[in-house]
């Protein structure tokens, strides 16, 4: 068994590549705002604006990372890549952050409460996961019952801001949509979240599997 701190593993995580995903991110997130202007203008003129198509290169800078998007970076960070007879534990619990997918993008209004509520119910078993592995998680998810049975409604600009105060707070953040930077409509909120981790230099996990368990858990 093998037990590390988490400076240890801040330390040994890929931050090029992870910066390099941020990078990009903010680049798609801008030619997103700059497509939005052209569909304004078009409106106007009458000339068409072909929307953005999902982008790929962020593929290729993910590439060949395993299982999940940055499974190998993350064994390698944890000194597990060429040894995987040796369990990597952390000798202290971690707060992780839960960044996926919350707003019903492509569902009808009459199908989106259900998997608005289908989300929130995902994000809760992934919080049991992190859990499992001896830490504490923060799922920001759980607003969906104040915006729902709330006495009033509050902005939402306030849930985002929350968020990122949250987030702000915790060690660790596990992004787990499948997708990264599809550009229909800009960022998601997780991956602007994912953004402000990797700017934070928070711990980045992508799989349940990447997260070490605390040295406290038993196998």
């Amino acid at each position: 068994m093998v037990v590390k701190t988490l400076k240890e593993l801040l330390d040994g995580q890929d931050w090029q590549t992870l910066d390099k995903l941020s990078a990009r991110l903010q680049e798609l997130d801008k030619n997103y705002m700059a497509y939005l202007d052209a569909v304004k203008v078009g409106y106007i003129t009458g000339v068409e604006i072909n929307e953005p198509y999902s982008d790929l290169s962020i593929k290729d800078i993910l590439k060949n990372k395993g299982k999940s998007h940055m499974n190998s970076i993350i064994k390698s960070a944890l000194g597990t890549e060429d040894n995987k007879e040796k369990e990597v534990y952390i000798s202290e619990r971690l707060t992780v952050y839960l960044a996926g997918p919350y707003t019903p993008y492509d569902a009808s209004p009459h199908s989106a409460p259900k998997v608005a509520h289908e989300n929130v119910v995902r994000a809760i078993d992934f919080g049991i996961d992190v859990a499992d592995r001896g830490h504490f998680p923060f799922i920001p998810h759980y607003s969906h019952f104040m915006h729902i049975y709330g006495k009033k409604e509050m902005p939402y600009e306030f849930y985002t801001e929350q968020d990122f105060k949250w987030l702000e707070k915790c060690d660790a953040i596990f992004y787990y949509k499948d997708k990264i930077g599809e550009m229909k409509r800009g960022l998601t909120g997780a991956e602007r979240e994912l953004q402000e981790a990797i700017k934070q230099r928070k711990l980045v996990f992508f799989s349940v599997e990447e997260i070490p368990k605390y040295v406290g858990v038993k196998s």
